[in-house]
């Protein structure tokens, strides 16, 4: 199989696996070749993560027709605009985070926010829900939804695994009410992430 990113038309039909526990995953990984020996090391994440991944609902497996594994993702991406009375157009963006030993990580995201949806749920309830956990809003002025993509691409947290990633767009443009010049900071257990407003237009 090409493992180049490929058209969403170009995706194969595969039958959806139904994984009962980690032992049922290693076999299943084992029989379709995976190298599991390559797994947990150098930055790869282990047959525990891809588990709690596929237990969480986060991730879908499927084996398709050449007896390859398939590992299916979709999220939620949320581009957050504001158009102030002037016709100055902002737009948010992740600046960094602050870890709790004091690390800084930058952020360079090409949207503001985005969330891997739960298998079953929509995205557009996964878009509304991540604005209102992470930016507390509740209330906007439009509310817009692109088309959807597909990427395929070798998994670079799991060694030997197609990603099959299908992302849905949105656009919202907040209220003045939402507005918070100086930005927003989402305060986590393990972390603080800090937004703040670029000038789009204006």
């Amino acid at each position: 199989m090409n493992a180049e990113k490929l058209a969403a038309s170009e995706i194969s039909k595969a039958e959806v696996l139904s994984i009962i526990d980690v032992e049922h995953l290693i076999s299943v990984l084992i029989d379709a070749n995976v190298p599991l020996d390559l797994w947990g090391k150098n930055g790869a994440k282990t047959v525990d993560h891809l588990f709690d991944e596929i237990l969480n609902k986060k991730t879908e497996l499927a084996l398709n027709d050449s007896g390859e594994i398939e590992r299916r993702i979709e999220a939620s991406l949320v581009e957050v605009i504001h158009v102030s009375k002037g016709a100055t157009v902002y737009g948010l963006k992740e600046d960094k985070q602050i870890l709790n030993d004091g690390s800084v990580i930058k952020r360079e995201l090409s949207t503001t926010l985005e969330e891997r949806m739960t298998y079953g749920e929509s995205p557009d309830s996964t878009a509304l829900k991540i604005l209102n956990e992470e930016l507390d809003i509740d209330s906007y002025d439009e509310f817009m939804e692109f088309r959807s993509r597909t990427m395929i691409e070798p998994s670079r947290n799991y060694p030997g695994l197609i990603t099959y990633y299908k992302t849905q767009p949105y656009m919202v443009s907040i209220d003045a009410k939402s507005f918070k010049p100086d930005g927003y900071i989402k305060t986590q257990p393990d972390k603080t992430s800090f937004y703040v407003w670029d000038i789009i237009n204006g």
